[in-house]
């Protein structure tokens, strides 16, 4: 309990000592060679992988992997162009390499992704979910049909799965007839 407390760094080996009633030298004791054998496997566990670049100007940029439970950055790479499959890639290696299981990856829109590792469950982050509904829709929207699109859009961050899901049926269902409706111009 001591290793697992002390390598997920909660507590110092002071905090461990008042805690347990023991002196420093008791808890120095308690952390020994099998402490360090154990180490990867109590920080190393299935995670959900956060994939991003960040840019400053228009080359400069990090390439972040963050675990999706803990925010904590699994690798990092800065880089002086824009970013590449072998970015990724390299990270993917990394993370192996330490003996992690990768779960899932969520990512930008980088399409490139999802077909360099099938292996793996992806998913569009949130975010970029909702930059492609603004894309498709007005900020501003004037037909009826389109306002509620976008207000159930932005209930994307904010809600579950089912529930989004229920609000998008049942608009399909009140638009249906709508959605069907065609306009044909003059000009084609």
């Amino acid at each position: 309990m001591v290793n697992i407390r002390y390598s997920k760094g909660n507590l110092t080996i002071k905090d461990l000592s008042e805690e347990y009633g023991v002196s420093t030298r008791t808890i120095y004791r308690k952390l020994t060679k099998s402490y360090k054998e154990e180490l990867p496997s109590l920080l190393i566990r299935p995670v959900v992988v956060l994939m991003d670049v960040t840019y400053w100007g228009r080359n400069f940029g990090v390439v972040i992997m963050k675990d999706s439970l803990s925010g904590n950055v699994l690798w990092y790479k800065f880089i002086n162009r824009h970013e590449q499959l072998e970015d990724y890639k390299e990270d993917i290696i990394y993370l192996d390499s330490l003996g992690y299981t990768i779960q899932a990856i969520v990512c930008d829109g980088f399409k490139v992704l999802r077909q360099a590792f099938p292996n793996y469950k992806s998913q569009l982050c949130q975010f970029h979910q909702v930059m492609t509904i603004k894309t498709k829709l007005t900020s501003r929207p004037k037909l009826e049909a389109s306002k509620e699109l976008l207000a159930i859009s932005r209930m994307l961050c904010h809600t579950n799965k089912d529930s989004f899901i229920e609000a998008l049926e049942e608009w399909y269902t009140k638009w249906e007839g709508f959605l069907k409706e065609c306009t044909i111009t003059e000009d084609g």
